[in-house]
Order: structure tokens, then C-alpha cells, then sequence
């Protein structure tokens, strides 16, 4: 009776470390993005907003600019965001405009989305929206398409449930950007979107 016991006991701490050591391996890189976010240890981030903005615009290439988070990345244009394959494949490159959504310059909603953390499972992609949380209203969004810069303005973000799909769709009148990625980072159990609007 007593050795059983402490067999269980034995069992129950190892299966304690074992999770533990699973939980940090899983959310070691949403612990460092976190850590790097408030001692500001970037490179980029440490230049003045001017001189990033002058690095980061003015060309061809379809890219955001996020200053506040420190994101920089290529949009690959037109990705189908129901076909696995091919979202997967666009975002080992950058992050990915949904397919029908509008473009720069055009009224509607321009659809972005990547992965919030490149833990193990998806270290081959890249995880660029892992800090957008950090956005709140007034923070400022940079596209650049076709030699065109674009200012947009957070106006508020929102967390809701992967069926909703009908974001990708929205026929606003206005320019609008949204940003979508998996909440809480490391899950795909719900989407946070960042909602902003183009300025003049």
C-alpha cells in the first residue's frame, strides 16, 4: 500500500515537470517576443520613428510597417486563407492578404493575416503577428504598394471565434485594414483582430 503510494506520487510530480517542460518548449518564443517588447531590445526599434520610416518605405514591394511592435514585413498578395496549403506555403515568406479582400488605394477591407508565434509546431513559418495585441486605438499601420505609402489608424481590436469569417468579406465603404491572427499566441482557439482605418 505504501510503495503504491508513493509510486503515484512519483508519477504525479513527473507528470507536473513533464508539462512544465512541454509548456516552455511550446511558449518559450511568446515569453522572449514578450521579454524583447518591454526591454525594447531591437535594433530597428531603438532608430528614431522618422529614420524607420525613412528605411521601411518609399519602394515597390507590398509591405507593412508596424513601428510600435517593431513588424516589417512582405505581404504576399491574394492568398486563399481556406486552402491550407496555400496560406501555409505564403506564410513561410511573410504575411498574406486574403484573396477578394481590397487593396491598397481601393474602398473596402484589406485582409491580412499571419501566425501569432512560431513555436516549434510552426517554426518553419513566420510568426510576424505575435506582438498585435499591443495595438490599441490611434497606433499607426504603414502599407506600401506600388510605389504608393498608406497611413492607417488602429481604431480598436477584438477577439472572436474562428467560424466568424465574415471579416473577410466586409464591403465597408471606406479604406480599411484589418490584421488577424490565432489568440491566445500558441493556440488556434480564438482570432484577435486589429480594426483601422486609412487616414488623409
Amino acid at each position: 500500500m505504501f510503495h503504491a503510494s508513493k509510486v503515484l506520487i512519483y508519477l504525479g510530480v513527473s507528470l507536473i515537470a513533464l508539462s512544465q517542460v512541454i509548456f516552455a518548449f511550446v511558449f518559450y518564443p511568446v515569453i522572449i517576443n514578450e521579454i524583447n517588447y518591454y526591454l525594447q531590445d531591437s535594433s530597428f526599434k531603438q532608430l528614431p520613428k522618422t529614420e524607420k520610416l525613412k528605411l521601411s518605405l518609399n519602394n515597390n514591394e507590398f509591405k507593412i510597417i508596424i513601428p510600435k511592435v517593431d513588424i516589417y514585413s512582405v505581404i504576399i498578395p491574394n492568398v486563399n486563407p481556406f486552402k491550407k496549403e496555400e496560406y501555409l506555403e505564403a506564410l513561410t515568406k511573410g504575411v498574406a492578404q486574403a484573396k477578394g479582400s481590397a487593396s491598397p488605394g481601393e474602398r473596402g477591407n484589406i485582409f491580412i493575416f499571419a501566425h501569432s508565434t512560431n513555436n516549434p509546431f510552426i517554426a518553419q513559418h513566420n510568426a510576424f503577428f505575435y506582438l498585435i495585441n499591443k495595438l490599441t486605438a490611434g497606433d499607426e499601420i504603414y502599407l506600401t504598394y506600388q510605389n504608393k505609402n498608406y497611413k492607417y489608424i488602429v481604431e480598436n481590436n477584438k477577439i472572436i471565434n474562428p467560424s466568424e469569417v465574415n471579416y473577410l468579406n466586409s464591403k465597408s465603404k471606406k479604406q480599411m485594414l484589418t490584421l488577424m491572427t490565432c489568440w491566445p499566441p500558441g493556440t488556434t482557439l480564438k482570432r484577435l483582430l486589429v480594426v483601422s482605418s486609412l487616414t488623409e
